[in-house]
């Protein structure tokens, strides 16, 4: 009997839908990212294994061996950047507060965008109220009014 696999045509679509997708979800795009990170790196370990269930193992045992692999080269990697890494961590404190800042005015821009839409959430006075709930969280030295 003859394998069956998935021709060009299957791989043309799947690309289009995935980048339709993307295009379409621009603005959550935080969150499609992991899923589809996680789709990549199940078709990255589907090949192994199916060759160690080829070579006579148990599909969990092919499963377990190939898992326990790929999380040790993921520990290795992450000791090889661990230098790297480190020499960034004294910056944390000033990546969180761009952090922050950058979601405030995200949140400030989309707030004034549905205020200028909607009458409903001009109404409500949501950006005013948000502004000022992000001046309590502020230092006092960077309050301003």
């Amino acid at each position: 009997m003859k394998a069956r696999s998935s021709g060009p045509g299957a791989w043309v679509s799947i690309i289009g839908v995935t980048c339709l997708l993307l295009f379409a979800l621009d603005k959550i795009l935080f969150l499609v990212v992991p899923f589809l990170l996680a789709l990549i790196i199940y078709y990255f370990l589907y090949l192994p294994m199916q060759r160690l269930v080829l070579l006579g193992m148990s599909r969990t045992a092919a499963a377990s061996l190939v898992t326990l692999a790929f999380t040790l080269l993921l520990l290795l990697f992450g000791a090889l950047m661990l230098p790297r890494i480190s020499t960034h961590m004294a910056d944390w404190p000033a990546s969180v507060e761009r952090y922050l800042h950058g979601g405030f005015s995200l949140l400030e821009h989309r707030l004034n965008g549905l205020e200028a839409r909607y009458s409903v959430f001009e109404h409500a006075h949501l950006s005013e109220k948000r502004y000022h709930q992000q001046l309590q969280c502020l230092p006092l030295h960077e309050r301003t009014v």
